[in-house]
């Protein structure tokens, strides 16, 4: 039987198939060749620093005014906000 005449499988599941390993081989690579860019991204957004506040003023996110965005995280955390 031909492949394409197997019961049960489509071509748009080899193609998912095909894609997420695809997707997972490129972000590997990214990964170790651009690490400093993904760093850096999930710095700039918040993700990647600590918890207890030290660093939040390393957040920079377009459009949006920091300085105030960090006043009100501390305002949130005593519970005045």
């Amino acid at each position: 039987m031909e492949e394409r005449d197997r019961p049960g499988e489509s071509k748009v599941g080899q193609r998912r198939v095909l894609t997420t390993w695809a997707v997972g081989e490129v972000w590997e690579r990214f990964c170790t060749t651009r690490k400093d860019v993904i760093i850096r991204s999930f710095c700039a957004v918040g993700l990647a620093l600590l918890i207890d506040g030290t660093r939040d003023t390393e957040m920079s996110i377009k459009g949006i005014d920091m300085e105030q965005l960090v006043e009100d995280i501390k305002e949130w955390h005593i519970g005045r906000l």
